[in-house]
């Protein structure tokens, strides 16, 4: 027995579904990764760059969607990519300088569709989706806290829908440090919107 409703379908329902008028609409993430290189980064753009590894992102296209494509911005989270227990790394030190930037002012995130912004907004508002990211050991053996000292979950920096990126048009985040961070090594930073893809289906 199916779980799900089998429904006919006319031809030309058919094709109103398949085409730039129909199409889909499916939950999706989009993410990039880049590095923050210790001591010399201030200003680290995501979704505008080609990556080489193609696992660092998902977006087909640097800085747009592709023809046809639509998608509504839901939520926004920024994954600082740590091992807990790194030897001879100071996790909260470094955690802190990357989220907050430990000088006269704190590190921004502002997304730009379009030649608009929309931000800047403080780099720790939007804290890791979870899992070992921007966490690290804390005292005792078994002792385990996050870097917003919280368990992060999927709703980090709600936007609810409020803004669609239409396609073939530009867009990309920035996270901007007033000066650069001692980090110790070079740490990977992920950016990543979540929120409803609409497409065609072929």
């Amino acid at each position: 027995m199916l779980g799900f409703p089998v429904k006919p379908r006319t031809k030309g329902q058919l094709i109103e579904l398949t085409n730039a008028e129909g199409g889909e609409a499916i939950p999706w993430t989009y993410y990039d990764t880049a590095s923050y290189v210790t001591t010399v980064t201030t200003a680290l753009p995501f979704f505008n760059a080609t990556r080489a590894n193609q696992q660092a992102t998902n977006l087909q296209s640097p800085g747009q969607l592709q023809s046809d494509q639509f998608f509504q911005i839901y939520y926004w989270g920024a994954n600082i990519i740590l091992s807990p227990d790194l030897a001879g790394f100071s996790t909260w030190q470094n955690l802190f300088r990357l989220l907050m930037g430990g000088t006269s002012g704190p590190p921004t995130f502002t997304f730009t569709l379009s030649n608009k912004n929309y931000g800047p907004f403080p780099l720790s508002f939007f804290p890791s989706s979870g899992g070992l990211t921007g966490a690290g050991a804390a005292g005792a053996a078994g002792a385990f806290s996050y870097a917003n000292n919280g368990y992060p979950g999927s709703a980090v920096e709600c936007w609810d829908g409020a803004v669609i990126i239409p396609p073939q048009q530009n867009f990309g985040v920035t996270l901007n440090w007033d000066t650069a961070q001692d980090v110790g090594a070079d740490r990977l930073i992920q950016v990543w919107m979540k929120g409803t893809l609409y497409r065609r289906v072929v």
